[in-house]
């Protein structure tokens, strides 16, 4: 975020601007066409993933099996459209990103509403924030239960200590030149992401094939039972937080165009001269976002529902909802139920991965983000924003010491995740606002979607408004 500039956005806000931090960016090679060879748009795709391997983590390998394990199969259809149309808003979100070159909490302080400093959306996300700081405590316990089952020498707490101690030594911002200061940055979180989530996503898979062939196989009946829209009773807290945080979840979809102009998408558009040549250039890394987009998609639906209905077809049979400390150890158990003893071993090491990932770059985007939104109330929202590294180095290190207070004094991921998930899914609804508001306010072509696409966003828009309020009516209720 060195070397930030801003711009001033509709309503007269002077806004942040973030630089790329792809390795490849240099000034030289700016502007520059986007690929359309396919398997060279592939190798552009990355923001996707790196949110896909944030979400793993408290999503797919804990809120969605204890959901399965809670209701059966009757939350089905809540786990495909959180998935589904999710990814639309994450479209825009990037859309806006490209156009502007500001990461999400400037695009919500753009929105006409009230404010103190910044709009009370802003505000309200901080709550939300607040709330998140929870789901990660219940990372850092899940992580340290999943590495003392695979190396007992040391206690749950124990691994507890060396996660926060690993945690500040990569989240602190070091002196230029140390190998340290280049593991939090962009490059190697994409290649990091990439590799854990094909790990999980082919250990998930192979568990899924192992299943069918188990007394506990899932067969067509249950997958019809599970899009009859019903949800049983005693589920709807956990079916609550799993609709915010599957897929791409709030905290997902408020990180995505961070990483976006981390990439380097807008970069390399050029400025908007209005040229031929920027509604070309425009044009082909829109496409490149789709394909990311919708791409991580489909791995992390993939994912998501191998992991329920894992979760639905063995656990909810025996009446075993995991929680507390057994929560690692009961969902490794539902692994290798499909593939014996060494498939246990095979989950809980891709278990420890993708939970240190999701560990690692949501405590990236969070520092940051943390750092940014201070400096938003600090100067209104009308500043040029300029990184403050001591302030971003002490948030850095009280994050992991703050997590891992959490993990010790809790010691009850489940109960972690879902304080998380539930804010999430409350936050959901100004979202939604953001996104519409910039599509008819920011956007213009080439950059705005088609009409077909318009009419998704419309629905997808409402879905999520309407099951949002839904489970949120009836769990108050």
């Amino acid at each position: 975020m060195n070397g930030q500039s801003t711009d001033v956005a509709p309503g007269g806000h002077r806004c942040t601007q973030l630089p790329s931090d792809d390795a490849s960016y240099h000034p030289a090679v700016m502007p520059r066409e986007a690929p359309q060879r396919t398997w060279k748009v592939l190798f552009w795709i990355g923001p996707g993933i790196v949110t896909t391997a944030s979400v793993i983590g408290s999503g797919e390998l804990i809120a969605v099996p204890v959901l399965g394990a809670k209701v059966g199969f009757a939350a089905l259809w809540l786990i495909v459209i959180s998935c589904l149309v999710k990814a639309v808003l994450q479209d825009q979100l990037g859309r806006a990103a490209i156009a502007t070159g500001h990461p999400t909490l400037t695009l919500i302080d753009m929105l006409p509403v009230g404010r103190w400093r910044v709009n009370w959306l802003v505000w309200a996300w901080f709550g939300v924030y607040v709330a998140v700081t929870f789901q990660l405590g219940g990372i850092v316990a899940a992580l340290a239960q999943g590495l003392s089952l695979l190396m007992p020498q040391l206690t749950t707490i124990g691994w507890t200590v060396v996660a926060v101690a690993v945690g500040v030594l990569l989240f602190v911002k070091w002196p230029r030149g140390m190998i340290l200061n280049r593991l939090g940055r962009y490059p190697f979180l994409e290649y990091a992401s990439k590799v854990l989530v094909l790990s999980l996503t082919v250990t998930g898979i192979a568990s899924f094939v192992f299943l069918q062939g188990s007394p506990n196989a899932i067969a067509l009946g249950d997958l019809k039972r599970g899009l009859l829209f019903d949800m049983p009773t005693g589920g709807f807290a956990i079916a609550l937080a799993a609709f915010g945080i599957t897929g791409a979840g709030t905290v997902e979809l408020i990180m995505y165009p961070y990483w976006v102009c981390k990439k380097g998408y807008q970069r390399r558009c050029g400025p908007n001269d209005g040229s031929a040549q920027w509604r070309q250039r425009a044009r082909g890394w829109c496409k490149v976002l789709r394909w990311d987009v919708y791409g991580s998609m489909l791995v992390y639906t993939t994912v998501t529902l191998i992991f329920y209905l894992l979760g639905a077809a063995i656990l909810h049979p025996t009446g075993t909802v995991p929680e507390g400390i057994d929560t690692i150890r009961l969902i490794g158990e539902t692994i290798s139920y499909s593939f014996g003893p060494t498939g246990f071993l095979v989950f809980l090491l891709c278990a420890s991965f993708a939970l240190f990932s999701t560990y690692h770059v949501l405590t990236t985007h969070k520092i940051n983000v943390l750092e940014h939104f201070i400096a938003m109330v600090r100067h209104g929202g009308t500043h040029k924003h300029v990184e403050n590294t001591r302030l971003y180095n002490i948030i850095a290190v009280c994050m992991p010491l703050l997590y891992g207070g959490l993990a010790i004094g809790i010691k009850a991921p489940v109960v972690l995740v879902i304080i998380g998930g539930v804010a999430q899914t409350a936050f959901l609804l100004p979202i939604v606002a953001t996104v519409l508001y910039h599509r008819y306010k920011t956007l213009r072509r080439p950059l705005t979607s088609s009409r077909p696409m318009d009419v998704v966003l419309w629905v997808s828009s409402a879905v999520i408004v309407l099951v949002s309020g839904y489970l949120i009516f009836t769990r108050i209720a």
